[in-house]
Order: C-alpha cells, then structure tokens, then sequence
C-alpha cells in the first residue's frame, strides 16, 4: 500500500514538473516573442527617430536657405532702391538743366568738348601717318570726321555767343548803372572784349588738350597748333558779322 501511494506520489509529481516545464516553454517563448516585438518596435522608433532628424535636417536647411535668400533680396532691394535714387536724381537733375535751358534768355556758351575730341583725332592721325595731314582727310575708323564742317558749326556758336556776351555785359552795366547816360553802346567798347573772349577760347581750348595729351611728340603738336589755328581764324570770321 504504502508503495502504491509512493509511486502515485511519484507519478503526480513528475506530471507537475512536466506541466511546470511546459509553463517555463511557454513563459520562455513568450518573452522571446516579447522581445521580439520589443527589438522590432525599437527599430521602428529609430527608423522614425532617423527620419524625423533628416526631416528636421531638411527643415533646418531649407530654412538656413530661405533666410539667405530673404537677405540677398533685402540687399538688392537696396541695391535696386539706391539705383533708383541715383537714376531719379541723375534725371531730375538732367530735368532741370534742360528747364533752365528753355527758361533761360540768351545765348549760351557752347562747350568745348567735341572740339577737344576731334583735336585728339587729328593729333592721333598725324601720330600714325607719321605727318600732319589736312584738316579734310581725318577718318575716325571707317568713317569721315568730317572736321571742317563740326569746326565750322562750332566757330559760328561761338562768335555768337563772343558777341552776345560783349553785348549783354555792356548792357547789363547800363541797364544796372546809376548814370546810364555816362555809359556808350559802341563797337568801341564791344570790341576789345570780344577780342578778351576770343584769347580766353584759345587759352582754355590749349590748357584742356594739354591735360588730355600732356606729353604729346613733335608731330601732335604742330597737329595741334594747325587744329586751334583752323579753329580760331574760323571764330574770327564768324565774328566779323557781328561788327554791323
């Protein structure tokens, strides 16, 4: 009897340890799966923690970007707003000039810039050719100077400028004098002044082509005593109708 329940006993015992090792498989495959899951949530979280750094890093760039570009506009924006201004204030003042011109009474001085330029052609041509070629023969690349009919134009605007700066600056004394009656408006007082303006053009025009070509050769320098000379006997002509 006491054998019986020993090997009953036995029998029970080995169907529990069976029993608790089949709860240890399951507990053990359980926390396999459970750390299963546990790895694959883990890479997810990383693989959504790596996309939203790349995310941000793109956000971060795109914002780096757009900072940048909004600076560069802002200074074009001032770059363009500066322009502006200048370009307003360039024809305003241009705007002006010309009022001022077709306020103005008179006549005005005409300048000498173009003359100083075709002086500078001809010196040139005479620097090339080598020899002080006539006044009509002066090419400015291909094409014709054409110095004869600009020297022409020239003389005859500025004998009449010559003569009406004599004339206004004698009137103007009259006109502003306390005994106008002491003053006389004759060629006699025209004509010393105007002879005054006709030497300062030959001074100013010789000064000015002297600072262009400050160390012109021999050859540019009778090209351009010949040039002025042209010039001025041409003024001077063109101011002999004046003297009626």
């Amino acid at each position: 009897l006491g054998l019986a329940r020993a090997d009953e006993r036995v029998t029970s015992l080995e169907e529990d340890k069976e029993k608790a090792n089949e709860a240890i498989d399951d507990l053990q495959n359980r926390m396999k799966a459970s750390e299963l899951r546990h790895e694959a949530s883990d890479r997810e979280l990383q693989s959504i923690v790596r996309r939203f750094e790349a995310e941000n890093s793109n956000l971060r760039e795109s914002l780096q970007k757009s900072h940048d570009t909004q600076i560069a506009l802002r200074d074009e924006l001032g770059k363009t707003q500066s322009r502006l201004s200048t370009h307003e204030n360039r024809t305003q003042s241009a705007l002006d000039r010309i009022r001022g011109i077709l306020d103005s009474h008179g006549v005005r001085k005409p300048k000498l810039v173009k003359m100083i330029e075709l002086c500078v052609l001809y010196e040139r041509t005479a620097k090339e050719k080598n020899y002080v070629v006539t006044i009509d023969t002066v090419f400015d690349g291909n094409t014709n100077a054409n110095l004869p009919d600009h020297i022409a134009a020239f003389a005859f605007d500025y004998a009449t400028w010559i003569a009406y700066q004599a004339d206004h600056e004698l009137l103007l004394q009259l006109v502003s004098g306390s005994n106008p009656e002491e003053l006389v408006y004759s060629d006699d007082d025209l004509g010393p002044r105007r002879r005054e303006l006709l030497e300062s053009l030959k001074t100013d025009l010789c000064l000015a082509l002297g600072a262009v070509h400050h160390d012109a050769g021999v050859l540019k320098l009778q090209a351009r005593r010949l040039f002025v000379s042209r010039l001025m006997e041409g003024v001077d002509a063109a101011l002999s109708k004046h003297d009626t």
